[in-house]
């Protein structure tokens, strides 16, 4: 017991070493000034996800108007027949016109 006792102790006071140990400091990236070290990044996928962003837009737009016509005509099972056809039309559209679907439905 007692030995079980000493070696817990002195694992939890134990530094590990090696690779787990937190160096100081990054390297600056010019030695002989002292600017910080920057990262610019640049997102390549910005035209796809502006492409996308607006495809989705349109797809609301569409279903808002879609549920604004159903609401007028009184929420009748008619009408909401011919809201849920819209709203399908409205699905594929966006999907055929989604880039990241497309290749999952082909």
């Amino acid at each position: 017991m007692f030995i079980k006792l000493a070696l817990i102790a002195a694992s939890t006071s134990m530094i590990v070493g090696g690779p787990h140990l937190q160096k100081a400091a990054p390297p600056s990236p010019c030695p002989s000034c002292c600017c910080p070290s920057i990262v610019i990044r640049t997102f390549e996928g910005r035209e796809a996800d502006n492409a996308r962003k607006t495809n989705w837009q349109q797809y609301c737009g569409e279903l808002d108007q879609a549920w604004t016509k159903y609401r007028k005509a009184g929420s009748t099972p008619e009408a909401f027949k011919a809201y849920k056809v819209e709203a399908m039309a409205a699905k594929r559209k966006y999907v055929s016109n989604d880039t990241l679907l497309v290749p999952i439905f082909e």
